[in-house]
């Protein structure tokens, strides 16, 4: 089995979005990438803050899951039909490629870049 790493959660105001969670509910900031990406604790399981230019519009929501090997989850999504082939990006931080549930939510799947 494979856990669930994060769920994203859009943010128009990564700033504002941080200090409501680490107010509200005391949840600890891992990182922040200025106004594009966030990250907190939230006891255990992974809440990240995508902000403008992060990826995700407002009404989209989408889980993250740490994965081995991106190659492998290509293929097994290929095979199901929902994996966007041209999702792969390589980053910063970590590399992802995106696929879709039967229902169209997204799954970032991701390494760490080496």
């Amino acid at each position: 089995m494979t856990p669930l790493s994060l769920v994203i959660l859009p943010s128009s105001d990564i700033e504002a979005s941080i200090r409501f969670y680490t107010h509200v509910f005391g949840w600890k900031l891992d990182f922040a990438d200025g106004s594009r990406w966030a990250q907190l604790d939230a006891g255990g399981t992974k809440v990240a803050l995508a902000g403008p230019g992060g990826g995700y519009d407002h009404n989209d929501i989408g889980l993250g899951v740490k994965v081995d090997s991106l190659a492998t989850v290509r293929e097994a999504a290929t095979a199901a039909g929902t994996c966007d082939a041209n999702s792969e990006v390589r980053g910063n931080h970590e590399d992802s490629l995106d696929v879709f549930d039967p229902d169209n939510h997204r799954i970032v799947n991701f390494t760490r870049s080496s």
